[in-house]
C-alpha cells in the first residue's frame, strides 16, 4: 500500500484524470488536497482475479456498512481460519441468498424475490450492547435477519475485499461490485474506503492504477491480485 501524504494544495483537475473514464470534477470533492467525498454511484468491479487488503483484522467489535452488487456463490468480503471459524465474511448463495459467518456460526438471509431482483445490494452488521447485529436490505427493506450474543474473537489476519483471507491465503475471489466500504470498531469509523481511477489527482499524489481510497486515512489501496479492476458509473 502506499501512503498519500497529505498537502495543502487546491482541488486539481488535470487530463490524467480522464485516462479512462468520463469523470466529472463533481464526482470528488477535493479540499486543501485531501478527498473528503465520493459519488456513492462510482464503483470498482473485480473480473476474478483483483482483490483489496484492507490492512484490518476483524473482531468481536467490527461493524461494516458497503453498498454492493454481486452474483451468486460469490465472497464480497472476509477473513477467517476456514469455515465458520473464526470467521467475518459475507457471500452470496444460489439457494440461500446471503450469508454472513460471524466467529463460528453462519446467518443467512431469506431467499426473498428482492434479494433475487438485486442489483444493488447494501450490508451492514454492528455490534450493540451484547447483541450482534446482520442484514442486508434492497427496495427499502431494512429487515434484520439475524442477531447473535457478542463472543470474543479476532479473525486469523487482514479483511480482504471481492475475496476472503482463508487462513493466509486468498481464495473465493468474486466478480463483484463496491461502491464504498466503511469498517467500525464499535461506533469509531476506521476505514471510508471509495473507488478511484489510474490519474485521478489528489493533492501532490496521483492515483496510480484503478483501486480504492480511504477517506479517513488518505491511503490509496492497490489491487493485490493480479489483472486490473474495472472503474465505472451508473446513470
Amino acid at each position: 500500500m502506499q501512503k498519500y501524504l497529505q498537502t495543502i494544495l487546491p482541488i486539481k483537475i488535470t487530463s490524467k484524470t480522464l485516462l479512462n473514464i468520463n469523470l466529472a470534477p463533481k464526482d470528488y470533492i477535493i479540499y486543501k488536497g485531501r478527498l473528503i467525498k465520493a459519488n456513492p454511484n462510482i464503483y470498482l468491479q473485480s473480473s476474478g482475479t483483483q482483490y483489496i487488503n484492507t490492512g484490518f483484522t476483524a473482531n468481536t467489535n467490527t461493524g461494516i456498512e458497503t453498498k454492493y452488487s454481486i452474483t451468486d456463490n460469490q465472497m464480497l468480503f472476509g477473513s477467517r481460519v476456514y469455515f465458520s471459524k473464526r470467521a467475518f465474511n459475507f457471500f452470496r448463495e444460489n439457494a440461500n441468498g446471503g450469508r454472513f459467518d460471524y466467529n463460528n456460526a453462519s446467518y443467512i438471509t431469506t431467499n426473498t424475490g428482492s434479494w433475487k431482483l438485486y442489483a444493488e445490494g447494501f450490508f451492514s452488521s454492528y455490534p450493540k450492547e451484547d447483541t450482534y447485529y446482520f442484514q442486508t436490505k434492497s427496495n427499502n427493506d431494512e429487515t434484520i435477519y439475524a442477531t447473535t450474543p457478542l463472543t470474543e474473537f479476532t479473525t486469523p489476519g487482514n479483511l480482504f475485499l471481492f475475496a476472503c483471507n482463508n487462513n493466509g491465503t486468498v481464495g473465493a475471489l468474486s466478480t463483484s461490485k463496491i461502491y464504498y466500504f466503511k469498517i467500525y470498531e464499535n461506533d469509531i469509523l476506521l476505514r471510508y474506503l471509495v473507488p478511484v481511477p489510474t490519474g485521478l489527482q489528489i493533492g501532490d499524489f496521483t492515483i496510480p492504477s484503478n483501486g480504492m481510497f480511504d477517506i479517513v486515512n488518505q491511503q490509496f489501496y492497490a489491487n493485490q491480485g493480479t489483472g486490473n479492476f474495472t472503474y465505472g458509473k451508473d446513470n
